[in-house]
């Protein structure tokens, strides 16, 4: 899950606090902010991305006063939101990407199934399941529900994984600063940066572009090197 920054509430061109009259007003901003992708899944859509309340603002299991508060907002696709739904949150029982280093915390390979790392503490990997779970991040084929036979967001990941290995092949291959271009440029447009900087993780400069290319990643959580450091403020 990729960390991000999506900046303080947005101000007009007198700097001025914009006021939303409604939610969805947000969308523009967050896009611009933090891009076309899916806060929690990270797949890109063109179309059918939400302004998504962290704390639901659902009166019986949310806070409705949060329902225009630019911190309480975050980008999500319909399978994310559907899973979420209106289920009543406690914001220290979750990752959150725009308050934690959430690349820290999930695990990514070619099945397309999230899972928490593996050499979290206890807690840590109690976060990060019940991060998973919230968002069905560990739907398969076999695993959907009945009523969510149209989520294929694990096979969107199985191809954003192949495609990474090809790439990472690719440079093996025959290395060149086009190549490295085209492939940063390829990856920014199917979105899956956690994917990418899983097959990338011994290619510091892969790294650094990736970081760079997706807009709105928190480059904080980043050391030298591109490796993922604890987040200041968050649990991880």
């Amino acid at each position: 899950m990729r960390p991000v920054n999506k900046g303080p509430h947005p101000s007009d061109v007198g700097g001025r606090p914009i006021v939303f009259s409604k939610y969805q007003d947000a969308n523009p901003h967050l896009r611009n902010r933090i891009g076309y992708y899916c806060s929690y899944c990270e797949i890109e859509f063109k179309y059918g991305l939400a302004v998504e309340h962290v704390v639901p603002k659902n009166p019986h299991t949310g806070n409705p006063a949060l329902q225009l508060a630019w911190d309480n907002f975050l980008l999500a696709c319909p399978y994310c939101n559907s899973c979420k739904g209106k289920t009543a949150i406690d914001v220290a029982g979750y990752f959150w990407p725009d308050r934690d280093n959430t690349l820290r915390a999930f695990s990514y390979d070619g099945s397309g199934i999230v899972r928490p790392l593996p050499n979290l503490q206890p807690l840590e990997i109690a976060l990060a399941q019940s991060t998973i779970n919230l968002f069905g991040l560990n739907r398969s084929k076999t695993t959907r529900p009945k009523a969510s036979r149209r989520d294929e967001r694990y096979r969107f990941r199985e191809i954003a994984w192949r495609t990474a290995v090809e790439a990472r092949a690719d440079i093996e291959r025959n290395d060149s600063e086009h190549l490295r271009k085209w492939i940063t440029r390829h990856s920014v447009s199917i979105g899956s940066f956690s994917i990418w900087m899983t097959v990338f993780k011994d290619d510091v400069d892969m790294k650094r572009r990736l970081i760079e290319a997706f807009i709105g990643t928190a480059s904080n959580c980043f050391d030298a090197q591109c490796n993922p450091i604890s987040r200041l403020g968050g649990r991880i």
